[in-house]
């Protein structure tokens, strides 16, 4: 049987990811209000609304007080399983899982992080397939 094959991959000293950091490690940082991650935009731009869902889940992993150095990499590796569990919600995942695909193959998902210093891929050992 063939196997299809979704990758999930997050960089190093992503952009993104440092921004939530720098909003979480905010004095003003609160999760029970509006979350703003960029606070020279307002809550409703389109940077603010996408980067909400990352910056939600960085402000849940207790890292206010942790140096950028080891934090960014827990926030981009936590961004990667965050998508792969998003992609594994989706209808046509969901019904490749149930009833197959067209083709007959097995559809797996894989999490990994590309360091941009060194150019190799970490393996999150982050793997979802049918059941």
């Amino acid at each position: 049987m063939c196997e299809f094959t979704v990758i999930v991959v997050g960089h190093s000293e992503c952009g993104g990811a440092a921004a939530c950091l720098n909003a979480v490690q905010r004095k003003d940082f609160d999760l029970d209000g509006p979350v703003i991650t960029i606070p020279s935009l307002p809550p409703s731009a389109a940077l603010n609304r996408w980067l909400e869902p990352l910056t939600r889940l960085a402000g849940k992993l207790d890292i206010r007080a942790t140096s950028r150095d080891k934090a960014l990499p827990l926030v981009v590796s936590e961004n990667v399983k965050m998508q792969i569990d998003n992609i594994c919600q989706t209808q046509t995942i969901r019904d490749a899982w149930t009833m197959g695909t067209p083709k007959g193959q097995s559809v797996y998902l894989h999490g990994y992080v590309y360091d941009l210093a060194t150019g190799r891929l970490q393996d999150l050992g982050i793997t979802r397939g049918p059941k």
